[in-house]
């Protein structure tokens, strides 16, 4: 009986954490995403420094998602056995990236220089390398998030160990916290572009965000699968996503 109820507590642990977390980074965006899209909205070298530590924490929590076994959960929540596919999980990734990049040329000033760029301005090679390789190397360091997300991962975290807690709610947080500046970049990208706000924009950007961040909460679901991660996650999107539109 005790170990019955012990279980039914774990549980119950285990359910509500993706909701602590997501809870938390809707709070995190709230408060912090009026100054931080203001200070996004200067494209400097700072920024994509920031973006790209982000980003690296991202791909380290969709690893640690992938090294823990699965544990207590409900299997009907679990993500359609189709979504764990490699290749599924590698276009997403893929799309992902295109979704990066596009950020990362931001903070560098790319878009502000090319609007700008006048003919016979660069020699021909140094106007390549404006137009080609820069992107290119901007694209390919975003493909790494195809390495952790497709890619054969040894799962060998046991349930049950204070290890695989650890790793399991860093993982959460990890994944999550790009969500953060990403929702202060489209807010501040949406106003220095003069995008017109609407349903139109706001769908694009949900589309974005579902592709971009869908993959490591399955990941995740697929260990820990259980009604509540789902919901707060995509109560924590469309938080996410209208406040980067509408604020």
């Amino acid at each position: 009986m005790h170990a019955t109820q012990l279980q039914q507590k774990q549980e119950v642990a285990w359910a509500a954490l993706p909701v602590i977390v997501d809870v938390g980074i809707a709070l995190l965006i709230l408060f912090t995403l009026p100054a931080l899209s203001s200070h996004l909205a200067e494209p400097s070298g700072l920024n994509a420094l920031l973006l790209v530590f982000l980003y690296l924490l991202y791909a380290v929590g969709v690893y640690l998602s992938r090294k823990i076994l699965s544990g207590e959960g409900n299997e009907r929540w679990a993500p359609p056995e189709w979504t764990r596919d490699p290749k599924v999980r590698g276009a997403m990734g893929l799309v992902f990236a295109f979704f990066m990049a596009t950020t990362f040329a931001y903070q560098l000033g790319y878009f502000e220089a090319i609007f700008e760029l006048r003919a016979g301005l660069l020699e021909e090679g140094s106007t390549a390398a404006f137009l080609v390789y820069a992107p290119g190397s901007w694209l390919g360091f975003s493909l790494l998030i195809i390495l952790v997300l497709a890619f054969p991962v040894d799962s060998n975290v046991t349930p049950g160990s204070t290890r695989y807690t650890i790793l399991a709610v860093m993982s959460l947080i990890l994944t999550d916290l790009l969500l953060v500046f990403t929702a202060a970049q489209v807010n501040a990208m949406a106003k220095s572009l003069g995008l017109q706000t609407g349903i139109g924009l706001w769908l694009l950007v949900l589309a974005s965000f579902l592709v971009s961040f869908l993959p490591a909460r399955g990941v995740y679901q697929s260990r820990r699968p259980f009604l509540s991660g789902w919901i707060s996650f995509a109560l924590l999107l469309l938080f996410a996503v209208t406040t980067a539109v509408f604020f």
